[in-house]
């Protein structure tokens, strides 16, 4: 069943450039709190659905943004606190099943998470190759990548015809 999730854009804060045209994207629920092993269940439907670079650990504890990549985190288990958008962004509560779809240049790090947190990430076939930038000053044309940065062809979680093709169009 596709869910509706929620999105909300981030303007530009300080040295974190976020994303003017394309929002960030929570699922919330997406897989059952009885189901056991959320973060295998999480990597084979991001591979299936063509994200790449599969990893499993937290999030960065300090902020950080991908100029060259959009980035989805799956909560494979445990919750976590995420603070979007650079200091004083939007702080957002994640638990095992959610889902957030983190678009190029959006500012991400973790601000608090349980003990035994697993995250899942991945990236649009293509972009797995992505970079860690803290501010605008040390990657330099960092808004001109963030432009210029492919639109996923699948929605990581429900595939080629999911929402994130509707939510996420062409400018």
């Amino acid at each position: 069943m596709m869910r509706n999730p929620e999105t909300f854009l981030l303007p530009p804060n300080g040295e974190i450039p976020n994303n003017r045209q394309l929002p960030v994207v929570i699922y919330r629920n997406l897989l059952n709190k009885f189901l056991p092993h959320k973060a295998d269940k999480f990597e084979g439907v991001f591979r299936v659905n063509g994200w790449r670079g599969t990893w499993r650990n937290s999030v960065y504890p300090y902020c950080h943004f991908h100029s060259n990549a959009h980035e989805v985190l799956g909560v494979g288990r445990g919750h976590v606190a995420v603070e979007l958008g650079g200091a004083g962004g939007r702080a957002v509560r994640l638990n095992a099943g959610d889902l957030v779809l983190v678009p190029a240049g959006v500012g991400h790090r973790r601000v608090r998470g349980s003990a035994h947190l697993i995250v899942v990430g991945a990236y649009p076939a293509g972009q797995q190759h992505y970079n860690i930038c803290t501010s605008l000053r040390e990657c330099r044309s960092a808004n001109t990548r963030i432009a210029t940065v492919a639109l996923p062809k699948s929605d990581p979680f429900f595939g080629p015809l999911g929402l994130l093709q509707k939510i996420w169009r062409p400018q």
